[in-house]
């Protein structure tokens, strides 16, 4: 690769500029000399002269002795040295004397063989020209004939440039045209931006301030366009010659490309390019001049683990328009175009089993396609969903493309369903399904800032589903096994213990936010001899997702959840799930309708935004003790939507996407009430019944409007007088219990659990509001 953009390189030179050849040639044996380069340089050039000394060993079977010169000037000595760039020998200066304007000398002066530029970049350019014409043929000995480059064409770097990036960045996308000054977005800056600025600051001295813009803005002649402004043509041409890990430089018609198709790999696109600033840029007298080539183009392959040898969609107008890394050794390929759709995506589904994919998993929601396909021989694991949102424009929701999400990863890094949740399970039903509420501690302590959320399900056959499992405290941990245990006896005539222990067929994590989490983990510390967890339902976001949003915890993938291990029964495996997986535990089914791999390309304002959205249908199978194998045809299963906390883009993501789908009885309410999803989301639903996860004294308080001001409270007033509505059940109702009947959610028996079985509660309380 690196032999192939230095030609490439050279022969964009050679094109732009006047060449002198020289009759003297300086006749020299180069196992003679030691090398001595300009210290300062950059990476790449050091890389490239350490290179250059294998290539010197190679020859001459002796390795060269090599130095960075930290001597500033008029420096002379009678020693054999190959001197390349900037350094204070009196021949490097020499050199630069012979050349017009601007461009790179390659001769022998004295003792010295020297290979300069006007730039230390220029001079890397004649480096490469020096190995292509004299280490070719292996000899030692050599005939250097003077050369002479002048009147190379260049780019000067200046203030008149500006950067350009991507208008999915979540405080660009606006596009507020500031200078380097913060704009009024409190949540900082995404990756890109906090590359671009860093540059800006560091080179403000110099050439003065630089203006950041989207690609939604006009264009102009000097740009600098980072990561993937893919409304740029100059990024989006240069974006169809780089794959998901590729990384590149181009430089073409004033325009500077600094590309990568993810965060990872534009980390090592931006150092190509300072490395390139840095070798461009020398003095003259006391001022700092900056001339890029006018033309230029590399391009390299990260140095990544990830999945990449498998086949891609094709067809007229599919594009690769991106990539992120998606956390558990999984990459997300993102691709668009107005080719992009059902007859596309069978057909690329087809090749996968044409190279050897077997499909694992399948389902179809609307006019949406998801698939999971494995290849035991390649290790490999691929997710491919079809987006088609198709809702966009009924629901005026415009920024959501549609799109093929390939991600790959390696069977070592990801676990998947079990082959046993895919279907209809047999079982022997023990019970009546039941959705437990526990309690948030801001009821007892009246605390309005304290939140949490975590509810419990019973499933017919005895087993439990923990949906969260925090609040603002970790300390209720004992008050929740109280409710767990009471609700294991209503099962079993009796109180688990170590050799008869509560089995929890699926801890479902919405997201890391601790009041989300943390009673459970804690519980799982103390309680875990007396409990079986087979199965984590979450799906972890990487690094870069999460690089600016808004309050992000990554404790519980970076090491709480391992620990776990070391306290409970059961496989506890973590399964990271993904968007339109369908699987079954009991006599509930789930279908997965968001993860935060969805939101891509846009970047993810929120942590909140990271969570998973299931929906839950729950069939009353009939008599207790029965033995269960599917669901009744003609049966009326209830349906409940978890939403976590997703915020507005996930909202609207959702109803860009389905329409009938979002239809339940039943939905958590998003973000405990707080700044959560869109009322035009909670109307889609229909619900007649919301779970509520905050307090009696903090739902008063958020459905209020705020006059003027337009607020989550807006939306939460009209979700709280929404005509479908016919019960509201809080957090704060103490361990509130719903059975879930045949006729549906039993709201006539609603009861305490946590302690004594059966001790029912009337309906409406203060905290199980009924409309």
């Amino acid at each position: 690769m690196m032999k192939r953009i230095s030609s490439l390189l050279l022969a964009l030179v050679l094109l732009c500029s006047t060449v002198v050849l020289f009759a003297s040639c300086g006749k020299v044996d180069v196992a003679e000399y030691r090398v001595v380069y300009a210290d300062g340089v950059s990476e790449t050039i050091a890389a490239k002269v350490k290179s250059f000394a294998v290539s010197l060993k190679d020859i001459t079977g002796k390795e060269p002795e090599i130095e960075a010169d930290k001597k500033k000037s008029d420096v002379v000595n009678e020693d054999k040295e190959i001197l390349i760039g900037h350094t204070g020998r009196v021949e490097s200066a020499e050199a630069l004397e012979k050349i017009d304007g601007v461009g790179y000398y390659i001769g022998v002066i004295g003792d010295k063989i020297v290979i300069n530029g006007t730039t230390n970049y220029l001079a890397s350019v004649a480096l490469d020209e020096f190995v292509e014409k004299y280490l070719k043929d292996g000899s030692s000995n050599l005939k250097v004939k003077e050369t002479v480059v002048s009147d190379v064409k260049t780019l000067a770097l200046s203030s008149s440039f500006k950067f350009v990036i991507s208008h999915t960045a979540d405080n660009c996308y606006e596009d507020q045209g500031t200078n380097w000054g913060r704009p009024s977005n409190t949540m900082g800056d995404d990756y890109a931006l906090h590359l671009a600025r860093t540059f800006a600051d560091k080179v403000v001295s110099q050439l003065g301030e630089m203006k950041l813009h989207d690609d939604e803005s006009e264009v102009t002649a000097n740009e600098i366009q980072l990561g993937r402004p893919v409304l740029r043509e100059q990024t989006k041409s240069f974006f169809t010659k780089l794959d998901a890990n590729d990384y590149g430089l181009s430089i073409a018609d004033g325009v500077v490309v600094v590309g990568a198709m993810n965060d990872t790999t534009l980390t090592l696109a931006m150092q190509m390019f300072e490395d390139m600033y840095a070798d461009c840029t020398y003095k003259e007298g006391r001022k700092s001049i900056t001339l890029l080539p006018a033309e230029y183009e590399a391009i390299k392959k990260g140095d990544t683990t990830w999945v990449m040898d498998f086949p891609r969609p094709t067809g007229s107008d599919i594009t690769l328009s991106g990539a992120v890394d998606v956390h558990d050794g999984s990459l997300e390929f993102l691709y668009t175009g107005k080719g992009i759709g059902a007859e596309a995506y069978e057909a690329y589904c087809q090749s996968l089993v044409a190279a050897g994919y077997t499909l694992y998993t399948d389902n179809t929601i609307e006019s949406n396609q998801y698939r999971t396909y494995v290849n035991t021989t390649a290790n490999t694991t691929l997710y491919v969903a079809l987006n088609m949102f198709a809702q966009g424009v009924t629901q005026n929701v415009k920024f959501y493309e549609k799109c093929i999400r390939v991600i790959s990863a390696s069977l070592d890094s990801v676990a998947l369903l079990d082959e046993n949740l895919l279907t209809p399970q047999q079982y022997i039903k023990k019970t009546d399904t039941k959705i437990t509420t526990f309690m948030l501690n801001g009821a007892t302590t009246n605390d309005l800032q304290n939140a949490g959320s975590a509810y419990i399900i019973t499933l017919e056959d005895g087993t439990f589903a923990v949906i969260d499992g925090g609040t603002g405290v970790s300390s209720l941990k004992n008050e929740f096994w109280e409710v767990l245990k009471d609700l294991y006896f209503e099962v079993w005539g009796a109180y688990p213990s170590t050799s008869n222990k509560i089995k929890i067929s699926m801890w479902y994590l919405t997201h890391g936010h601790g009041d989300h989490f943390n009673i459970f983990y804690e519980l799982c510390k103390s309680y875990g001899s007396n409990m079986e967890i087979a199965r984590v339902i979450a799906n972890s976001p990487s690094d870069d997702e999460i690089y600016n949003s808004h309050d992000p915890n990554p404790s519980l993938r970076d090491g709480k959840l391992a620990e776990l291990k070391n306290w409970v029964g059961g496989e506890l495996k973590y399964i990271k799930v993904h968007t339109g997986q369908k699987f079954y535990l009991a006599n509930s089914e789930f279908d997965v309708l968001y993860t935060h791999e969805d939101m891509y390309p846009w970047a993810l304002q929120y942590f909140n935004d990271t969570g998973v959205v299931l929906k839950q249908t729950i069939h009353d199978t009939g008599n207790v003790n029965a033995s269960i194998k599917g669901f009744a045809a003609n049966d009326t299963p209830t349906t409940m939507l978890w939403l976590g906390d997703v915020q507005t883009r996930v909202s609207q993501w959702l109803r860009a996407t389905y329409s009938t789908t979002l239809a339940v009885d039943m939905v958590q309410v998003s973000h405990h009430g707080s700044t959560g999803c869109e009322y035009k989301l909670y109307a889609l639903t229909s619900a007649s019944i919301l779970w509520w996860p905050t307090y009696y004294q903090n739902y008063t308080q958020q459905i209020i409007p705020t006059p003027n001001q337009p607020s989550y409270k807006d939306d939460n007033a009209n979700l709280n007088k929404m005509a479908s509505v016919r019960y509201i059940v809080l957090g704060s109702a103490k361990h509130a219990t719903v059975t879930i009947k045949a006729a549906g959610p039993d709201m006539t028996a609603v009861y305490e659990a946590g302690s004594e079985p059966d001790r029912y509660i009337e309906v409406p309380s203060s905290h199980i509001l009924k409309k």
